[in-house]
């Protein structure tokens, strides 16, 4: 018989021609040649040449995508046009650069034979599949990443520059493949937000000064925004079941966590949110047991019925990052604050499907304060309690007392010429409520049955509020928190700290002027409440 040696990685292809034909093969993968530079032996003779020259065409694949071999050879040998996308175009040069200062330092014979075999006549005539016009086979100038990447000079430079690891064109490219190109742009714009947060609140000259977050935070967030978009890429092509599990966090996160889900699920998808109380929640406590939260708050919505067989996709997280922790103190604010809004509000209004007792409850406390005065305009507050988690969850790491946002309402009131507006107030704050009656008296609308707190800390040294108590809650605290959020969203304008309650409110309503409480109150107030 006959003996056929292949170098590793060699392209080849073999089809047998008699009636009976035996094949034997022995592979090589751990002969450590060229993998250990120790064992390599120089000169290279030409097995090891071939290899060489597999291994290159391997880290060309590799940087730019298996379909993009060919045509990245036959640009460089043979003068064929580049990407005329200048961030393609940027990366075809740094992987050739690369490659040539490698060569240089092979003897020049050895290098003039590694050269010869990127000869690009070597592709001429192979068929080209459809998948390698694929964005995950290979970036090419009709996949448009620049225009994707317009405006967002920050994402464009510190996470989709021509110098970052393949591994982040390979997730673009399939986040291009997957995600409907308007959701990608919009989760993109959302993290260029959040780099703009990281670059103006970072230590990065390591001064004595605090600062929101250290270098090594911050270099963390372009891996995981590349991360989320994994996720988002595979739930985008999931057709089955996506289960949004509950998070043992505040009401608004597990609210948001659900929108962000069916914001970015495959349209045949079947969402099912899974508020079920197992009894072990310390922050979300609503309820006993095996209640079942969300269903007591919502109507089922409607959705196509799946029929996919392809099992459930868990979300446990929220997916945009300018929902999350300080960061969604901007989501609220800026120039694109609006849109961020709209881009929510139809899925929020098709999923959050409000149970009829909670919007009688809604229509009858605004309507007996307004009573003959149906075009007076109300100015919503929303005041969190003092205590240290409430603290950390802002910006600029404290909270403002209640004397600013009396001062804030009266700024926003000058700009109504109807007369006084009415004054809702969400609060969980104990005093907020005799201080703002003190202030606008009987044009002052809150949810008497709310609970309260004094805010602080407790006796073991956790934040003191409404929820994550050792008292479990109910139900019914479950529905005054999402009655504060609609009353919210019924009024014209509203003043606010950063928080997820104020965000879901904004979505609800995304025409109502939000207010950021520090945005309306001047630095020597600030500082005389502090």
């Amino acid at each position: 018989g006959d003996v056929l040696f292949l170098p590793m990685s060699w392209f080849h292809h073999v089809h047998s021609v008699g009636e009976e034909n035996v094949s034997l093969n022995f592979w090589f993968y751990d002969s450590g040649y060229l993998f250990e530079p120790k064992l390599v032996e120089w000169p290279l003779n030409d097995i090891g040449l071939l290899e060489l020259c597999r291994h290159i065409e391997y880290l060309v694949a590799e940087q730019l995508g298996p379909a993009l071999v060919a045509p990245f050879m036959h640009w460089w040998r043979s003068g064929s046009p580049a990407p005329s996308d200048k961030l393609l175009a940027d990366r075809w040069r740094v992987v050739r650069n690369y490659l040539l200062k490698q060569l240089k330092k092979l003897p020049q014979k050895a290098a003039k034979f590694v050269f010869a075999m990127m000869d690009p006549a070597r592709w001429k005539g192979l068929e080209t599949r459809e998948e390698a016009y694929l964005a995950s086979q290979g970036l090419r100038d009709q996949h448009q990443v620049s225009d994707l990447l317009d405006d967002l000079n920050e994402l464009s430079l510190g996470v989709f520059h021509c110098r970052m690891p393949a591994w982040a064109y390979r997730t673009l490219g399939r986040a291009i493949e997957k995600i409907p190109r308007q959701k990608l742009r919009f989760f993109l714009e959302c993290a260029e937000e959040v780099l703009c947060i990281l670059r103006d609140h970072t230590n990065w000259e390591g001064v004595s000064a605090p600062h929101l977050f250290e270098v090594d935070e911050a270099r963390k967030a372009p891996g995981a925004f590349l991360r989320a978009l994994t996720e988002l890429s595979a739930l985008a092509e999931h057709k089955g079941t996506v289960r949004v599990r509950l998070v043992d966090n505040g009401f608004f996160a597990n609210w948001l966590q659900v929108l962000d889900a069916a914001y970015f699920a495959n349209a045949a998808a079947r969402l099912e949110p899974d508020w079920i109380i197992t009894g072990k929640e310390r922050e979300f406590n609503y309820g006993s047991p095996s209640e079942d939260v969300f269903h007591a708050l919502f109507h089922p919505f409607s959705q196509s019925a799946s029929t996919a067989s392809t099992g459930y996709f868990d979300v446990t997280h929220r997916f945009n990052f300018l929902l999350i922790n300080v960061f969604r103190g901007q989501f609220l604010r800026g120039s694109q604050a609006t849109r961020r809004r709209l881009e929510y509000s139809s899925v929020a209004q098709r999923v959050f499907q409000v149970k009829p007792h909670l919007l009688a409850r809604r229509e009858e406390i605004l309507r007996c304060r307004r009573a003959g005065v149906e075009n007076c305009p109300v100015i919503g507050v929303h005041k969190r309690v003092d205590n240290p988690g409430t603290a950390r969850m802002q910006l600029e790491q404290r909270m403002l007392q209640i004397g600013c946002y009396i001062q804030a309402v009266r700024k926003v009131a000058k700009g109504y010429e109807q007369g006084s507006p009415w004054i809702f107030l969400a609060t969980d704050d104990a005093d907020a409520v005799p201080e703002f009656r003190k202030a606008f008296g009987d044009r002052l609308i809150c949810n008497l049955t709310a609970k309260r707190s004094a805010g602080g800390i407790n006796e073991k040294k956790l934040p003191l509020e409404v929820h994550g108590q050792e008292e479990r809650l109910s139900i019914a605290d479950a529905e005054d928190c999402l009655l504060d959020a609609l009353l919210l969203s019924a009024c014209d304008a509203f003043i606010h700290a950063d928080s997820n309650l104020t965000i879901a409110a904004g979505i609800l309503n995304p025409h109502a002027a939000a207010h950021r409480v520090r945005d309306l109150v001047d630095l020597a107030e600030r500082n005389a409440e502090a």
